[in-house]
């Protein structure tokens, strides 16, 4: 908090350059046109990634972290896309959400876009399937085939991401492979990726990224609620054993169904307004940077600093790839860029 006040006093012109930066694209919202590349409604967001969240780490619920105890034995369960990943092609998903199920046909108009990606960042961790269920009680109209639209968009998504080579490390969440191998350090704890997308390829992006040896599985396509209990169950794990962190209600809805802690990640004032709305128990703003808060918060040991040359060298003594080193220089390269 405080550093952010102190932001907040060094750079006030900058804060109010922003703001009005966000207002004036609002207002010009119904007269700009779609893009193929940006959009107003994704404009929008990458101002306000720019604003001020809040502390590094919000605990909303004392009275549940309270209960939480991840040694000797615990588990860690992460989302993986905007939480871990944040290369996923969002833009394009709406996209083509916005053009087979809302204008079906007709031209795509920003509110249409906007529409779609407030839809997806709503219902975020959830699989196709329950997605076109939701919308379905909520909108009138009929929709495409199932299947051809599953095919479809996951090949549109999967072909931006090779593409524009998204799942390069560069692209993981700042912070997050140190804070992965720091978990990975403390005995009896368990990481494993639960995704709403498709778990085979999210293995696949997690190698790309030097990042899937941290984890013992990786589970998803959706039903977040029933594989998270799943997991807790056959780990024989009790509920204060076990977090939920991840970007979407879903994770929130998924930890709260047997009683585990529910992080949610916040990278803008709005994502964390969704979560603080879904329930979310611990808020964690902005990136993973704030490692020795996020473990005392945890509950888990604290250590010195990790620097990219320690941090090497303990993924090597732990025997894991060396793309998982190449992830955490990267980031470390990525922080101190000019």
């Amino acid at each position: 908090v405080a550093g952010v006040g102190v932001a907040l006093l060094i750079r006030p012109h900058l804060l109010r350059r922003l703001r009005a930066s966000v207002s004036a694209l609002r207002a010009r919202r119904q007269t700009l046109l779609p893009s193929r590349k940006v959009s107003d409604t994704f404009a929008l967001e990458r101002l306000d990634r720019a604003l001020p969240i809040g502390a590094a780490v919000e605990v909303r619920d004392a009275e549940r972290l309270a209960r939480l105890q991840l040694m000797p034995r615990g588990l860690v369960c992460w989302d993986f896309d905007e939480t871990l990943w944040l290369g996923y092609p969002r833009e394009a998903e709406a996209r083509f959400f916005a053009e087979r199920i809302i204008a079906q046909g007709k031209v795509v108009t920003p509110e249409d876009i906007a529409l779609a990606n407030a839809f997806i960042l709503q219902t975020a961790g959830k699989n196709w399937v329950e997605r076109l269920v939701l919308w379905s009680s909520q909108h009138s109209g009929t929709l495409p085939p199932a299947q051809q639209f599953f095919d479809g968009i996951r090949a549109r998504v999967k072909d931006v991401i090779r593409t524009d080579q998204l799942t390069d490390p560069k692209h993981l969440t700042p912070g997050v492979a140190a804070l992965l191998a720091r978990l990975r350090t403390q005995p009896g704890l368990r990481q494993v990726i639960l995704t709403g997308g498709d778990p085979k390829n999210r293995a696949e992006y997690a190698a790309q990224l030097g990042i899937r040896d941290f984890f013992q599985d990786v589970r998803g396509d959706g039903k977040k609620t029933e594989r998270f209990a799943g997991l807790v169950s056959e780990l024989g794990l009790t509920s204060a054993q076990a977090v939920m962190i991840g970007d979407g209600p879903s994770d929130i809805e998924a930890a709260h169904a047997v009683g585990a802690l529910a992080i949610g990640f916040a990278r803008t004032p709005a994502d964390r307004q969704r979560l603080i709305e879904a329930g979310a128990d611990v808020i964690i703003n902005r990136d993973f940077t704030q490692l020795e808060t996020i473990l005392q918060t945890l509950k888990l040991p604290g250590r010195s600093p990790m620097t990219p040359e320690s941090g090497a060298s303990m993924l090597q003594m732990w025997g894991v790839m060396a793309t998982a080193q190449e992830a955490l220089l990267a980031q470390e390269a990525a922080a101190t860029a000019p």
